[in-house]
C-alpha cells in the first residue's frame, strides 16, 4: 500500500525542515518543491469537494475543465503560462500526463459541443453524473497514489514525504481519498511564526494583520485535527526537535513506522531563528499580538 506522509502546518514552523530532515532516511523520498496539484484551486481536493456538495451539470462542467487545465499547467513549460513555470510535474513523476487524461476520461461521462451562461463561445461541454463520495474519493486517491507509486519505484523508496503548505486544512479530505496517509503537524512558538511570516509575499507585512492571518489558520488547523482520527496525526515542536533531536526522531520514525536512521541527524538545526520576535516586535505590536493569542494553545 502506498504510504504517503503529509508534513504540514501554518507555514513558517519547520515543515520544510522536517521534510528535509526525513528524506535524508533511506526509506523516504520526496520532491524538492511543493507540487501543488492536490490542495491548489483548481485542483483535486477543490474539485472532489465541489463535485459532492455543489453539483449541476454547469458547475461540473467548468470545474472538470479547471481541473483539466490547471493539472496540464502543471505537467511542463507553457509560453505564457508563468505561475506555475518551473513545476514541470512530467519530469519529476513518472507518467504524469498520461494519468491526468486517464483521469479526466474516467471522470467525463459524455462530452457534446455546447454552451451556457459564462462560455464566451461554444465549445466541448463536459458531462459527469453526480457521483458518490466513495466512487469519487477512490478515483481520486487511484490518481494520487499512481504518481506517488511511480515515484517512489524510480527512487527506490517506501514512504513518500510531502510539505504542501496547508495541507492539514483537508487533512479530513486527504484521509478520505488516502485512508493510509499520516500528518505531521509543525508548531512553533506562535510569534516567531508571526515574525517570520510578515517577511513572506503571502501574508501580510503588518505584524499585526499577520499574527490575524496565523491565529485563522492555525485555529481552523486545531478544529480539522479534532475531526480526523488521532493515531493519523503527530504534533511536533520545532524547538523540541532542535534540542532533543535524536528523541524527537525517533518517536517519528515510531509514529511512521520506519526504523530510525542515523542519517538523519546530519541535517543542521543550528539556525532556528529561536525568539526573533523580540527584536522584531516593538513594543505596541508586542501587546497587541499577544492580545490576539491569549486564551488560545498549540497542539
Amino acid at each position: 500500500m502506498t504510504r504517503i506522509v503529509f508534513v504540514g502546518g501554518t507555514g513558517r514552523c519547520g515543515t520544510n525542515i522536517m521534510k528535509d530532515i526525513l528524506t535524508l532516511h533511506p526509506k523516504v523520498a520526496s520532491h524538492p518543491f511543493e507540487y501543488r496539484f492536490i490542495i491548489d484551486p483548481d485542483g483535486i481536493i477543490d474539485f472532489y469537494t465541489t463535485a459532492l456538495n455543489c453539483w449541476s451539470p454547469y458547475t461540473i462542467d467548468q470545474k472538470l475543465h479547471r481541473l483539466e487545465s490547471f493539472l496540464m499547467v502543471l505537467a511542463k513549460k507553457y509560453e505564457g503560462k508563468e505561475i506555475y513555470i518551473d513545476w514541470e510535474l512530467n519530469e519529476h513523476l513518472p507518467g504524469y500526463e498520461e494519468n491526468v487524461h486517464k483521469l479526466i476520461d474516467e471522470l467525463v461521462e459524455f462530452k457534446y459541443i455546447g454552451e451556457h451562461y459564462g462560455l464566451v463561445e461554444k465549445r466541448d461541454v463536459y458531462f459527469m453524473r453526480c457521483w458518490t463520495r466513495s466512487e469519487l474519493s477512490r478515483v481520486l486517491g487511484c490518481f494520487i497514489r499512481n504518481l506517488i507509486d511511480g515515484y517512489l519505484r524510480r527512487e527506490g523508496g517506501d514512504v513518500y514525504v510531502e510539505d504542501n503548505t496547508h495541507n492539514i486544512l483537508f487533512a479530513k479530505e486527504i484521509l478520505e481519498l488516502l485512508p493510509e496517509a499520516k500528518f505531521i503537524h509543525m508548531v512553533r512558538e506562535p510569534k516567531d511564526v508571526i515574525a517570520s511570516l510578515s517577511k513572506q509575499r503571502w501574508v501580510p507585512s503588518d505584524k499585526v494583520k499577520a499574527a490575524k492571518w496565523y491565529k485563522e489558520v492555525i485555529s481552523r488547523i486545531e478544529d480539522v485535527k479534532k475531526e480526523i482520527p488521532e493515531k493519523t496525526i503527530m504534533v511536533v515542536d520545532l524547538y523540541e526537535l532542535v534540542d532533543d533531536t535524536e528523541r524527537v526522531l525517533t518517536d517519528v520514525c515510531d509514529f511512521l513506522d520506519i526504523p530510525f536512521s542515523d542519517k538523519m541527524l546530519d541535517m543542521d538545526l543550528s539556525k532556528s531563528h529561536r525568539g526573533r520576535w523580540r527584536e522584531e516586535f516593538s513594543a505596541d505590536e508586542s501587546k497587541i499580538i499577544q492580545r490576539i493569542l491569549e486564551g488560545w494553545l498549540v497542539g
